[in-house]
């Protein structure tokens, strides 16, 4: 039998032996190892003209096809794990590959050894041997592995780098469980100094990007800026603890009983004693800063909110909502300009805030400022 010169035919004798069924292919193959022909002449025949076919190809093409069919199975499978479990995609990129090569290679090589006792008593014209094809094959294989290994070694040695690759972590475990989930140090910046105590004697750290995780015994870990923190220390016994804290559109600020602390990029941090900040950014834009996203449009529907924002090129934006003075915050990373958050209480208002963030390969994501928003209950 000549070798196979159109698809239909090769894609044809493919899917014969496929429809064989594992229970016959596995059958054809042990009867092979003992060198009998399958009993049922159908199967026998697809069998070998399976066999011819595949012997026809070159090794690589073999192993290429081998690749492609279990690597495009394997990279969704992988995939799709990674990120239930919040991985990044190269990660399973990588991973995939350095799984699915050598899976791909062991089958190629079984498939063509039950190929060759299947053709042994109607053998092909003989091909010309190739001294190195062996050599090369299983080079080519190795190196594969070795690639997608190295990436994977250096795309998570990278990122953990980003994490944890400050000379010192944060002393107390509360804050630096805190630190770690917030970014560490390409999002937080490292530990400078030592570890402080407040005025009541709770652990702070100071960092180098201006900030300073403090734990409150009232909301928890905390994080503040700099002179926002030693305004507070200044007038501890005065102020109390906060009691919770959020940004106000361009405002940021805490509360304490019966005062609270406000400040802004463009002004110094103020303390009103006899009052508590209640947000006032409750209407969207005027959108004249677009180096942060400025919401467009707000609209609130019992238990669900649409926002819409403005913003230059993105590869994606990270969307949070939460009640007030809740420390942990919901959220979403999308990709469009627009959001729905449903199943919310629609007796409660809500923080909703919105970041631009710009993908980088093998290493954690350069994102933007917050751009935020209260919207009342419904």
């Amino acid at each position: 039998m000549g070798e196979p010169t159109d698809i239909a035919t090769i894609v044809g004798v493919q899917l014969a032996w496929w429809q064989l069924g594992f229970g016959r292919r596995r059958a054809v193959r042990r009867l092979a190892i003992r060198q009998l022909p399958h009993p049922d002449p159908v199967v026998a025949g697809v069998a070998l003209r399976w066999a011819q076919q595949l012997l026809s190809a070159p090794w690589w093409w073999r192993l290429v096809k081998a690749f492609i069919g279990i690597g495009l199975a394997g990279l969704a499978v992988v995939s799709t794990v990674g990120v239930l479990l919040g991985l990044h995609v190269l990660y399973a990129i990588s991973a995939s590959v350095l799984v699915v090569q050598p899976v791909a290679t062991v089958l190629t090589w079984r498939q063509t050894r039950l190929a060759r006792r299947l053709v042994a008593r109607t053998p092909l014209p003989p091909r010309p041997r190739r001294g190195w094809g062996t050599a090369l094959r299983f080079g080519g294989s190795l190196l594969a592995v070795v690639v997608a290994g190295s990436v994977l070694a250096t795309a998570w040695w990278d990122n953990h780098q980003g994490v944890y690759g400050c000379t010192r972590l944060p002393a107390d475990p509360r804050i630096r469980e805190a630190w770690i989930a917030n970014g560490g140090r390409d999002k937080k910046g490292c530990p400078l100094g030592e570890p402080g105590r407040t005025a009541a004697g709770e652990p702070f750290e100071r960092l180098d990007f201006g900030e300073v995780f403090v734990v409150v015994p009232t909301i928890g870990v905390t994080e503040m800026p700099l002179p926002v923190f030693d305004t507070w220390q200044r007038s501890a016994n005065e102020l109390g603890y906060p009691t919770d804290g959020d940004f106000d559109g361009p405002v940021s600020y805490l509360n304490f009983p019966g005062a609270h602390l406000h400040w802004s990029t463009m002004d110094p941090v103020q303390v009103v004693r006899g009052s508590r900040y209640v947000p006032r950014h409750t209407a969207p834009g005027p959108c004249t800063d677009l180096t942060v996203p400025c919401f467009t449009s707000v609209r609130r529907d019992r238990d669900r909110i649409e926002v819409r924002w403005q913003f230059g090129h993105a590869d994606a934006f990270n969307i949070s909502w939460k009640t007030p003075g809740a420390i942990g915050a919901d959220g979403r990373e999308v990709a469009g300009y627009r959001f729905t958050v449903t199943g919310l209480d629609p007796a409660h208002g809500y923080y909703v805030s919105v970041q631009a963030c710009r993908k980088r390969l093998l290493r954690t994501s350069r994102c933007t400022g917050y751009d935020g928003i209260y919207v009342p209950p419904a």
